[in-house]
């Protein structure tokens, strides 16, 4: 997979500190310069320029652009300086305090579990509490829904990068068996699997499940569940399986009819663009016959779609 924002060696934090001051500097702010610079460091190299810019100057990189910017602009540019754990943990929260549950399964579904230790570190500091007690007071999601994010939340999910055969088989076997209410949500086993094993292996047993109960785990759950259930579970296998595919739909439902989420369009823009923001854009040509940066374009205006365009490339 494959990000639009790669790694450039010869870029020097000191030297990009110093044209960010200029680009600040005097009245008027020179946003093209602090576009061009912002939108081709990786989040380390940006996190090196704001430790550089406070020795150089002795203010804060975040302080400084504050004062210069505004708006959806400003939101994108400071999103753009956060650690990753740190930017998700902001994300989780509010998905969490707004009720939006496919939000929040978005953001922990695909961390390993150093991030997601990181990000659980990072919501008890910046918010007082821990992320499992706001979890137990979200709105609008039912307990079923609740118990699947915490056993997420543990943490303890196998990284292994190469999934085991016969393990894959028998966890198909097992919730094959499982009965005609495998899906159900008091059922521990389907919840165990999806927050214990790696992405890897739990895609093969999503094949060897198809062996076993003689169709797709996906087709089990829309005839099993229904509802939030039936979407989440959804949801999450999809995630597993297709993830670029999956945040090229959630795009498109993020901009599409009256008024863009602004907050969600950034979110996954600078989440995703390290990682895999290349092949979503493949994945949302496709869906929609139209690319990306058209799509960004008629949704955004001023520098804020400069700076998203410029991320997109």
């Amino acid at each position: 997979m494959t990000g639009t924002i790669v790694l450039d060696e010869s870029c020097n934090a000191e030297n990009d500190s110093r044209e960010l001051k200029k680009a600040m500097k005097g009245i008027g702010t020179d946003e093209a310069a602090i576009i061009k610079i912002l939108s081709n460091r990786t989040v380390e190299q940006r996190l090196d320029i704001c430790t550089k810019f406070k020795k150089m100057y002795g203010k804060s990189l975040k302080t400084e652009l504050k004062s210069e910017l505004s708006s959806h602009f400003l939101k994108l540019v400071k999103s753009l300086i956060l650690p990753v754990p740190q930017l998700l943990a902001k994300e989780a929260h509010r998905a969490i305090k707004t009720s939006m549950p496919h939000s929040l399964i978005e953001v922990l579904i695909g961390m390993d579990n150093r991030s997601l230790n990181e990000l659980k570190i990072f919501y008890i500091q910046k918010f007082n509490v821990s992320i499992e007690r706001d979890l137990g007071g979200m709105l609008n999601v039912s307990s079923g829904y609740k118990r699947l994010v915490l056993a997420i939340l543990q943490g303890s999910r196998n990284e292994s990068e190469i999934p085991d055969p016969a393990l894959a088989e028998q966890d198909a076997k097992d919730l094959s068996e499982a009965g005609p209410n495998r899906f159900g949500t008091e059922d521990p086993v389907f919840n165990a699997l999806l927050a214990s094993r790696g992405y890897e292996h739990l895609k093969l047993v999503f094949a060897e499940y198809r062996v076993e109960a003689y169709e797709d785990i996906g087709e089990s759950i829309r005839s099993e569940m229904i509802g939030e259930h039936q979407e989440i579970y959804l949801q999450i296998v999809n995630l597993i399986r297709r993830p670029t595919a999956c945040f090229a739909e959630a795009l498109f439902k993020i901009m599409k009819g009256v008024g863009t989420d602004d907050d969600e369009l950034i979110r996954v823009i600078v989440w995703r663009s390290e990682i895999d923001l290349e092949e979503i854009k493949v994945e949302f040509g496709r869906l929609l016959d139209r690319s990306l940066s058209d799509y960004i374009s008629d949704e955004t205006s001023g520098d804020y779609r400069s700076l998203l365009l410029a991320i997109v490339k």
